[in-house]
C-alpha cells in the first residue's frame, strides 16, 4: 500500500542515515536480506545532484538492477517534477522530495498533488524538511507517517507538533524531547488508532510505550 511519510529535522540529525536505512534495509546486494520499501522504481527531486550519499544509494540499485531485479534508481533536479498522473500505476514508485520546502509555491503545489492523489498511481512519496512547520499544510494533512529528529522545530514547536496526535502530549513532550536529543527518532502512524501502542514509535519498529514502561 502506497504511504506519504514527512521527515523533519535539522542537519546532522540522522534525516539521512534514516532515509537510506528505509531504502536499502539490512540487504546487501550480493548476500541476501531484505529492503523496507519495495518498490521497482525510485525517484529523487533534489537542489542539489551530487550528494554522496544519493551515489551510495545509486550504486546499491544498480548492482540489484544488474542482478536482474525490476528496480531502477534516478536523481533530477527540483525543476522536473512531472505531475503524478504521467507515473505507471502499475509499477510502484518511491518518490522522495529532498529540502524543497523554500521552492516556489507553484513546485509546492505540484508536491502537493504526489501527497494527495498520488496513491492513485501507486505512488509513495517522502517530503524532507529541516523545519515541521515550513511543510506545507496539505502536505503535512495527507501524511500517513511523520518521522521528527532533533531540530524540526523550538520546544513549543514540538508541543504544537506532539499535540496533534495525541491527547497525551503534556507527558510525551519532555519524553521524545529527550529521545530526540539523543539522535533517535520518533515515527507517527497516522494509520493507526491513537490507542494503538504502535501509532507512536521509536524508530519503526519500537512502540514509544514500551520504552516508558
Amino acid at each position: 500500500m502506497p504511504f506519504q511519510l514527512i521527515v523533519s529535522g535539522s542537519s546532522d540529525s540522522g534525516k539521512t542515515t534514516m532515509i537510506m536505512n528505509l531504502l536499502m534495509g539490512d540487504k546487501n546486494a550480493k548476500d541476501g536480506g531484505e529492503r523496507y520499501v519495495l518498490c521497482n522504481d525510485i525517484v529523487l527531486f533534489d537542489r542539489y545532484l551530487d550528494k554522496p550519499k544519493w551515489g551510495i544509494i545509486k550504486d546499491f540499485f544498480d548492482e540489484l538492477a544488474q542482478e536482474g531485479k525490476d528496480i531502477s534508481f534516478k536523481v533530477y533536479s527540483y525543476t522536473e517534477i512531472p505531475n503524478a498522473q504521467d507515473f505507471d500505476p502499475s509499477r510502484a514508485t518511491l518518490v522522495v522530495f529532498e529540502d524543497l520546502m523554500n521552492m516556489p509555491k507553484k513546485i509546492q503545489e505540484c508536491i502537493a498533488d504526489y501527497f494527495s492523489s498520488g496513491r492513485h498511481s501507486n505512488i509513495s512519496s517522502i517530503y524532507v524538511s529541516q523545519k515541521y512547520f515550513l511543510i506545507p499544510k496539505t502536505i503535512r494533512e495527507n501524511a500517513t507517517h511523520t518521522s521528527i529528529h532533533r531540530g524540526a522545530g523550538s520546544l513549543p514547536d514540538l508541543k504544537r507538533i506532539i499535540s496533534q496526535y495525541t491527547e497525551d502530549s503534556k507527558y510525551l513532550v519532555p519524553v521524545i524531547d529527550d529521545l530526540i536529543r539523543k539522535r533517535e527518532f520518533i515515527v507517527f502512524d497516522h494509520r493507526r488508532s491513537r490507542t494503538d501502542p504502535l501509532s507512536i514509535r521509536v524508530h519503526w519498529d519500537t512502540s514509544l510505550r514500551s520504552i516508558q514502561n
